[in-house]
């Protein structure tokens, strides 16, 4: 292979030891990187899925020549070819689960979440079922607001996967976003009996906290917040909640103020900071102002329900219903509770 630089040749010496043996992955994987780089791809590609369609190759290897097959194509092609090799590598390789999960990593990247998702269900289906697939899928999905899927996926995992406490947090965020909060409460706890790790245990909380508040229950949420925040004052997603929930509750808005705005101070341009320090001002009996910083967090986050419900909560406290009406169904269009938004919108 060093010296003849004819492919022919060398792949013809190749050839009694691929006769006496056609799935000897050694001599395939010669073969793939002598044809590697030479121009000719469909012989390549040839050589390249009898390589990955070999069953004594590890998923990791499949995934290694994969990989190569990818680099390999980016610099003759002169141009962004891992979205090009994903569809080459998708339409000669659907029945190869590596392959299925390197498209949906390709097509995630390239921010084509839909057809990440179905790649990566197409994966776990096919019996390659993993936990980081898993949360690869529920990541897509969450991009693409795929959530009545979303709920599907994460009680799936919580079944293969149900002493994970992150596969019940997934399930809890998923019905969170579908508006089922008792749901999301049940899963939270259900998390929290098996989490361990001090990661686990806050994001599981806090989720709680805001399944509670959202489902009505005010008092419960700030009861799971409090020791939550003082033993974690440094944590912003905390920090936030709390500070969110003790306004809504017009509990100690001093706090909840001073909260806000260090957080903001911290981070001015991140939009649900705004958007908090905009309830807290809202919830204070300052609407105006507080419209400020929901207009600040709309331009960071287009499109975010909560906050486009939030400045038409305070247009409604300044009597301006033409405007409150328009963001609630802004609100409405854009996801948002569909129960409570209609009743705001009727009046």
């Amino acid at each position: 292979h060093l010296v003849v630089d004819d492919e022919t040749t060398v792949c013809n010496l190749l050839n009694p030891f691929l006769q006496a043996d056609p799935e000897n992955a050694e001599a395939l994987g010669l073969r793939v990187q002598i044809l590697s780089g030479r121009g000719d791809y469909l012989r390549y590609f040839a050589a390249l899925k009898q390589l990955t369609a070999n069953q004594v190759l590890s998923y990791n290897q499949k995934q290694f020549y994969l990989q190569a097959w990818a680099n390999d194509l980016v610099n003759p092609l002169r141009r962004d070819s891992t979205v090009v090799l994903a569809a080459i590598v998708e339409r000669l390789h659907s029945d190869i689960p590596a392959a299925l999960l390197y498209c949906g990593d390709v097509w995630a990247g390239a921010n084509e979440h839909q057809r990440a998702a179905g790649l990566y269900r197409k994966a776990i289906d096919s019996g390659q079922a993993s936990f980081d697939l898993y949360e690869k899928l529920l990541r897509s999905l969450e991009r693409i607001s795929g959530f009545a899927e979303m709920e599907r996926a994460a009680q799936q995992m919580t079944e293969d996967y149900p002493s994970q406490p992150a596969a019940w947090r997934y399930l809890a965020f998923a019905r969170y976003r579908r508006f089922n909060y008792s749901g999301s409460a049940e899963a939270c706890r259900t998390g929290q009996a098996f989490a361990l790790d001090r990661d686990d245990k806050i994001k599981l909380a806090n989720l709680l906290a805001q399944a509670e508040f959202k489902g009505g229950r005010p008092m419960e949420a700030i009861a799971i917040l409090d020791p939550l925040y003082n033993e974690n004052p440094a944590e912003r997603s905390i920090a936030n909640s709390y500070a969110f929930v003790l306004a809504a509750a017009g509990k100690r808005l001093e706090l909840a103020a001073q909260i806000a705005d260090r957080l903001v101070k911290e981070q001015p341009e991140n939009p649900f900071f705004l958007d908090t320090w905009g309830w807290v001002l809202f919830k204070s009996g300052n609407p105006l102002q507080a419209i400020e910083f929901f207009e600040k967090a709309i331009l960071l986050a287009p499109g975010n329900a909560d906050i486009l419900e939030h400045t038409g909560d305070a247009w409604k406290q300044l009597g301006n219903e033409t405007k409150a009406k328009s963001f609630w169904e802004e609100a409405l269009k854009s996801g948002g509770d569909p129960k409570m938004l209609k009743k705001k919108i009727n009046g």
